[in-house]
């Protein structure tokens, strides 16, 4: 059907057309205006095409003049085209002989019917002349009828006015250039529409070959893909109808104007033709509608037949994997706690399939949906929900029957425990009744009132009925179970024997008479035959023979007495029925157990909801105020302060959202089932937290300013409020993330509370310190955020280690009157990697949180010395001192606690250890490469050569480098620098040898230096060393820290030549690295820290008076 709607169309196109020819193959010959068609028509309804007074008509060829009027003809309607045309030949400006060539031509080719034919002769006297005698001549020739007119009222005899042109008299109002620009858009429309029609018959049969797929997936990107074909196919019609009524409106503007003079014939036929290509269009959506909407349906079933084939599957192995598990449950169990777990074992098996059958109850009811629907797939969906129906089915009665049969199994083994208990009771009944005590009537009718109600309480142990034990139990019993049936059976018999024995022995007693003389009978003796009965019991010895071995009959001497034994019962599968009691201690610790992991898991679930809804309260801020900015309707509303602002008031927040939503959430979620394990989460994303809260918390003091400066009540912050349904503003939103920050530390410490050296303990404790971490540097950056008056940028200091305030006593030497300040200063310092800051706290009256910190002064990590413990103001164990180089600066520090100044003098040492490390290797380069050079050089070298090369060989007179220097328990007087090589100015070399120096080798450049060997007579002094020394070159010896060498040579480069004491080796060694032992042990005696590895790294040679009298500028040209 489709298709034929869009051959109809492609017919119509063509009858618009008429021929092959398009207004682009004949605009030339159209702009020359040979011949035209105004739309005006005869009297009988032909057509009329005009010929006007061209004079260049006669030179157009035969090609272009059938093209001509091939396209003319094409032009007009059909059922005009058949009544013929009628043409008008206006010739009044030339000669007969263009008339003449004009009929000749005329009459050659014409490609319709020709009705009639009007001339008007040429006005001239000899060419009308001419005329009138040329056509008698000539008439006959022509196939059709021509008329002579002398002129244009003659004309008019014949046609009306108000079909004919102006130039011909007449009232049509015609603009042959419009007339070619109307027919170019009319004919473009036309092959737009012919395009689109031939794009819906390819789309159409595309669509009906393609072969349906197999899966969800591909059937859902296969429906998209041709939605999408459709949804172009039809904005291209829609494009073409929109294009089309724009020309009609273009074409009916004129007539609509309206003209009582003239008349729009021309016009006329093209909005006549536009109008009927607009409708052809119409209809042909129309049909495109109707055959996509039967396809789509199609395609639409496809979907629900994929969907239902992939549920379907996917129940049929959820099931079968229920099935097996229950098949895996016995129907019976060995004793009644072992029925009871199987039953919940069960129940819950029924809880985990009941959500997978309420599915296939579902996915049968919207099969059968789709049955009544008629869907194409009717032979496949009908089994299928059959099969669900029996799966389901079976699946229940499998279940209601195991459970029935297990609840049996658990009424058989109570009423077996019954059976036994009643018989340890019974057991224990006799053994408490003395029997030799029975002597009175009394007595003995209360122990036969004691048995006939034990007797009595056996009628509800419900055992004895074979009947009822066949009826009920017949489908569980095995041969298992019938045995231990038998045997309780028997049990009960025999205790059953032994009361009804002793019931009526009882009764005796209370009939006999009462005697006056009893007389005394001898105690009877035990036969052989007894004896050995009773050494010897029977294989099997029955219950009743069992409690009379331990009860006899009669006191006897002789006899010992028998202890009863009471055991607990059980519903164990041995033979005797028995098991001991249950430890209480372990049930109390296994309930103990399970009570901590419930709390941990209580912690753990608590983690992951908070986390889900502090992701949501993100998402929400984001959403109802960050995306509001955007919104063009709350512009009005926006504060002018917070214009473009945006980044300043919610910071990183977004990259907070994120992270928690993309990354951190998901891996919480993923350990939410093993939450031993969820330390390893906050581990493994601490850079993370320490980035991205860092950022955020740094901008925290610019974005509670700009917040107070737009103000929580103005109308933008009301309305997003609004929006939300938040009860508080959006202060109170903007700090979750510092108090989130702070959570995570509490919810640790909860888990490692309840996990005591399990698996994922020390993850755990890691993940605690790594948060407190994270937790500290976030607080330590928003105090360095409060710096004000710092001249540079702060990032250049390094990373940020620590930070809290102290008392603070400033000295320096050229500044004498601060000396006699003895109030301390309370300073906020700020420990940097490169730096410490010190800074005056400052708090704002109006808002105590709004304090800030006033820079006063730095001190760079490459000028300070450390004196770790103060020796004044007796020993203050919570002072400690910074000072520069020859202590022209001293700052003595003192912290509330001991700790506190602990924790800042470890951290200040490490610094400086890395500090002087780097700058171990860096000057150890630097003296190699140095030497290289020195020994390639000649001694003529120039003077300053001469001079570096001396100052490295020269190590007493060295002046401290820009590296740090430490000191522990030392006096002001003993401050010790670390020597350099390479890091002395041109411009000061006084105090500094000049000796010149060549050599060609290592080797020779040592044995040249001068040296102070110790001659043989005298004993070699011994050193120690102070750090671990690795050999860099052929020659040299290592080290190990505190070994023991001699030293032979001592030489003028720094460089000694010794032997150790351990190995007996011998090499060159630095002398920095060598320290006396008796100096060394004296040292140590008067220290009062003799265990920082930093003093025996930084103590390598005294400051000597050359370098305590240099200046702070010579010092800071070293830096």
């Amino acid at each position: 059907m489709f298709a034929t709607g869009i051959s109809m169309a492609d017919d119509f196109i063509m009858d618009e057309n008429g021929c092959n020819l398009s207004i682009c193959d004949v605009s030339g010959l159209l702009q020359a205006r040979y011949a035209f068609i105004s739309g005006g028509k005869a009297r009988n309804g032909s057509p009329l095409i005009t010929f006007p007074d061209v004079p260049n008509f006669p030179n157009l060829s035969d090609t272009d003049y059938q093209k001509l009027v091939t396209y003319l003809t094409s032009v007009c309607a059909i059922h005009d085209a058949d009544l013929g045309f009628v043409l008008i030949i206006d010739r009044r400006t030339a000669k007969w002989s263009t008339v003449r060539a004009t009929l000749l031509k005329i009459s050659t080719f014409f490609p319709g019917l020709i009705q009639l034919v009007f001339v008007v002769r040429p006005s001239g006297f000899f060419q009308k002349a001419i005329s009138e005698v040329g056509y008698k001549f000539i008439k006959d020739e022509y196939k059709f009828r021509v008329v002579m007119c002398n002129s244009i009222e003659e004309l008019h005899d014949y046609l009306d006015k108000d079909q004919l042109t102006d130039d011909l008299g007449g009232y049509i109002v015609y603009n042959h250039n419009i007339w070619i620009e109307h027919r170019s858009a009319i004919e473009k429309f036309s092959a737009n529409t012919q395009i689109i029609s031939h794009s819906l018959r390819e789309l159409a049969n595309k669509l009906t070959e393609t072969e349906l797929p197999n899966n969800v997936e591909s059937t859902e990107a296969l429906l998209n893909a041709q939605c999408s074909q459709r949804d172009d196919v039809k904005e291209d019609l829609a494009s073409a109808v929109r294009q089309g009524e724009t020309l009609l409106k273009c074409l009916k503007r004129p007539l609509s104007q309206g003209n009582d003079h003239g008349s729009y014939p021309d016009k006329v036929a093209n909005v006549a033709a536009l109008e009927r290509l607009l409708v052809q269009l119409a209809e042909t959506e129309k049909v495109f509608d109707s055959f996509w909407q039967k396809h789509e349906l199609k395609l639409q079933q496809c979907l629900q037949l994929r969907k239902f084939e992939h549920e379907f599957r996917g129940l049929l192995l959820q099931i079968a994997k229920y099935e097996q598990k229950l098949s895996k449950i016995p129907e019976t169990g060995e004793s009644m706690m072992c029925c009871n777990e199987l039953l919940i074992d069960l129940g819950k098996l029924e809880c985990d399939a009941k959500e997978a059958l309420l599915e296939a109850e579902k996915l049968e009811s919207g099969g059968e949906h789709l049955i009544q629907t008629e869907h194409y797939a009717l032979d496949s969906i009908r089994p299928k929900c059959i099969e669900l129906r029996r799966m389901r089915c079976t699946f229940q009665e499998q279940l209601e029957r195991k459970a029935e049969a297990l609840h049996k199994s658990r009424d058989l083994h109570e009423r077996i425990d019954k059976a036994n208990k009643w018989c340890t009771q019974g057991i224990d009944l006799l053994a408490t009744q003395q029997f030799e005590r029975c002597h009175t009537s009394e007595a003995c009718e209360n122990g036969i009132a004691q048995l006939e109600q034990f007797i009595n309480a056996a009628h509800d142990i419900h055992l004895n009925n074979p009947k009822e034990f066949h009826t009920v139990f017949e489908t569980i019993v095995t041969s298992e179970t019938k045995a231990l049936v038998q045997q309780v059976l028997k049990r009960v018999e025999d205790v059953q024997v032994m009361l009804e024995k002793r019931k009526n022995t009882l009764k005796k007693i209370v009939e006999r008479p009462t005697r006056v003389v009893q007389p005394v009978k001898p105690e009877p003796t035990v036969s052989a035959q007894e004896q050995q009965s009773l050494r010897s019991p029977p294989a099997a010895p029955s219950a009743e023979s069992e409690v009379k071995r331990r009860w006899p009959g009669k006191k006897s001497r002789s006899t010992p007495k028998v202890q009863i034994e009471v055991l607990r019962k059980s519903g164990s599968s041995d033979d005797s029925g028995f098991i001991p009691e249950v430890d209480s201690e372990n049930t109390s610790a296994m309930s103990e157990m399970g009570c901590v992991q419930a709390k941990r898991r209580h912690v753990m679930r608590e983690l992951v909801e908070t986390e889900r809804l502090y992701v949501a309260e993100l998402h929400n801020i984001i959403e109802g105020y960050v995306q509001q900015l955007k919104n063009p309707h709350l512009q009005h509303l926006i504060p002018a302060s917070l214009v473009g602002r945006a980044d300043t008031l919610f910071g990183n927040l977004e990259d907070l959202h994120d992270f928690h939503k993309n990354i951190f959430l998901k891996d919480l979620e993923q350990y939410s089932s093993t939450p031993a394990l969820v330390g390893r989460c906050f581990v493994e994303r601490k850079e993370n937290f320490h980035h991205k809260y860092s950022i955020y918390c740094q901008n925290k003091v610019y974005s509670e300013a700009l917040r107070r400066e737009c103000g929580d009540h103005n109308a933008y912050f009301k309305k997003c409020q609004q929006r939300l349904g938040h009860k508080l503003p959006l202060g109170a939103y903007l700090l979750k993330p510092v108090q989130r920050i702070t959570k995570y530390q509490l919810l640790l410490k909860e888990m490692l509370r309840y996990s005591n050296n399990e698996v994922g303990y020390h993850e755990l404790q890691e993940a605690l310190d790594t948060m407190l971490g994270v937790l500290k540097y976030v607080n330590d950056i928003m105090h360095q955020a409060a710096i004000t008056g710092y001249n540079g940028n702060l990032a250049d200091l390094g990373k940020l280690l620590m930070q809290g305030s102290f008392n603070v006593w400033s000295e320096h030497k050229k500044d004498r009157i601060s000396a006699l300040r003895f109030k301390p200063m309370l300073r906020h310092l700020f420990l940097y990697e490169n730096a410490i800051v010190f800074c005056k706290k400052r708090e704002n009256m109006r808002e105590a949180e709004k304090a800030s910190y006033c820079f006063k002064f730095a001190m760079k990590m490459s000028d300070i010395g450390l004196t770790e413990n103060f020796k004044g103001d007796k020993g203050d164990k919570r002072k400690f001192e910074l000072w520069t180089h020859g202590r022209e600066e001293v700052c003595t520090i003192q912290s509330d606690k001991p700790e506190v100044k602990d924790d800042w003098v470890k951290e200040i040492k490490i610094l400086l250890l890395s500090q002087f490390n780097a700058m171990k290797g860096n000057a150890t380069k630097q003296y190699i490469r140095q030497r290289a050079e020195g020994t390639a050089s000649s001694c003529s070298s120039n003077t300053t050569q001469k001079r570096i090369l001396t100052k490295a060989k020269t190590w007493g007179h060295m002046q401290r480098p820009s590296n740090p220097f430490l000191s522990s328990g030392l006096s002001s007087q003993e401050c010790l620098t670390i020597p350099s090589y390479f890091n002395e100015d041109e411009s000061d070399d006084e105090g500094w040898s000049t000796d010149d120096h060549s050599g060609n080798s290592d080797e020779q450049d040592r044995q040249s230096l001068s040296t102070s060997s110790c001659q043989p007579g005298e004993n070699l002094q011994h050193y120690i060393a102070l750090a671990d020394y690795m050999a860099v070159d052929f020659g040299e010896l290592p080290m190990t820290e505190a070994e023991v060498v001699e030293v032979s040579k001592m030489g003028d480069d720094g460089w000694w030549f010794v032997r150790s004491l351990a190995s007996g080796q011998s090499g060159w060694a630095p002398g920095s690295y060598l320290e006396p032992v008796n100096k060394r042990h004296s040292r140590t005696s008067t220290a009062s820290s003799n265990d920082s590895l930093g003093e025996a790294f930084f103590m390598l040679s005294r400051t000597v008076p050359e370098a305590a009298s240099l200046s702070p500028t010579d010092q800071m040209s070293n830096i």
